[in-house]
Formats: structure tokens, C-alpha cells, sequence
């Protein structure tokens, strides 16, 4: 009997959007008033928030599993969010993303001769990989990437509590098609095929 329930690891990552209302956001600098530094919260107050934006950051939750990957789907690279060029055979042409780290700054500048980037910053690499080593995103709270399988805001709520009591979510189950609903639709049934289910507004189910 096929299991209608999918593990899958979920993670907490940066995004370099411009901060919007009710985005999920991390305190990443001490202040007198605010949370303490790694605390979730939401931002619900703009003017406040652009007063203190560089105590701030944008995040998005991802939630990943071993999912073959194709063309167009987004992937982890080792922790870093990355998209699908490419597959050739065993190998993966991916765009990652990535945080500019204080030693890359450091060397990038030095050989410009000027500043021209800065530790924090975004950039992307674009390079090969196995494409089975590469965790496909399944669901997460970007639309932009996500758009048919988001994570709810109610589940978001419930991950922000947990997080900032000390209890860091690492894993979840997702609801997936029952397997009646799978054969309806022609889909074959197996570990790495499973649908996951959602609701009519696109959100997933977590368990």
C-alpha cells in the first residue's frame, strides 16, 4: 500500500526582494527595540519598517524533496536556491543564486581596483551538476517560483512561533493524491512520482 504522505525537508532562506507588506522577514541586527537577532516576524507597518530596514531581511521558506528534476523547476544547490537550464543526461545546467560572502567581496574589488560589489549582495553562477543530487522545490511561500503549490499563510504563522520559542522546524508532511485519484488521472504510482495535493487557492497541505 502506497503511502499518501511525502516527507520533505524545509528551509529558511534569504531572498533578495524588495521588502513588501506582510513579507516574512529575520532580525539581522541588534537594536534597543526590536526582537533578538535570528527571530521571525512579519512586516506589517512599511513606514516602520523603512525606518529600520537594515535591521531586517526578506525570507522565504522552501520545501524540498528527492523529486526527479526537469527543465524550468527550481532546485537547492547546496543550501542556495537555483533554477533548471538544462539536462543532459545525468547532468544539470543550473542558475544559482547566491550570497556574496566577505572574503568574494574582498577579492572581486581588489581585482576591479573599486568597490563594485559588497558582502551581503546576490549574484548568480551558472554551472553543471548531477541532477539527482539536486533537491527539487515542491512548494514554498514564492509564487513567483511555486505559483500551483504555495505554502499557506496559517502554516507560516504556526513555522514563526516555533522558530522564535527555540523549536526549528526542520522537516514536514505534505498531503499527496490519493492513490484512486491517481490512477483517475493516468499518473503512475511510485515514490518520486506522487502528486502533492492542494487546495483550490494552490496551497499545499501540511500535516
Amino acid at each position: 500500500m502506497v503511502s499518501n504522505i511525502l516527507n520533505s525537508i524545509i528551509l529558511l532562506l534569504p531572498t533578495q526582494k524588495k521588502l513588501e507588506e506582510k513579507d516574512l522577514v529575520r532580525c539581522i541586527l541588534k537594536s534597543r527595540f526590536g526582537p533578538k537577532v535570528g527571530n521571525l516576524g512579519f512586516c506589517y507597518d512599511m513606514s516602520w519598517f523603512n525606518l529600520t530596514k537594515i535591521h531586517w531581511q526578506s525570507q522565504h521558506l522552501y520545501i524540498i524533496n528527492n523529486d526527479p528534476i526537469n527543465v524550468g523547476d527550481w532546485c537547492m544547490f547546496y543550501g542556495q536556491l537555483s533554477r533548471v537550464l538544462e539536462i543532459t543526461g545525468e547532468s544539470a545546467k543550473i542558475e544559482t543564486i547566491t550570497i556574496v560572502s566577505k572574503e568574494d567581496a574582498q577579492f572581486v574589488n581588489k581585482v576591479k581596483g573599486k568597490v563594485v560589489v559588497k558582502e551581503g549582495d546576490f549574484s548568480t553562477m551558472t554551472h553543471s551538476f548531477s541532477a539527482k543530487s539536486l533537491p527539487k522545490v515542491i512548494a514554498s511561500t514564492d509564487k513567483s517560483i511555486t505559483p500551483n503549490s504555495w505554502i499557506p499563510e496559517s502554516y507560516v504563522k504556526f513555522y514563526v512561533g516555533s522558530h522564535n520559542n527555540g523549536n526549528h522546524i526542520t522537516n514536514v508532511e505534505l498531503e499527496l493524491l490519493d492513490v484512486s485519484e491517481d490512477e483517475k488521472h493516468g499518473i503512475p504510482i511510485d515514490e518520486y512520482t506522487r502528486v502533492v495535493k492542494t487546495r483550490e487557492d494552490g496551497s499545499v497541505i501540511i500535516m
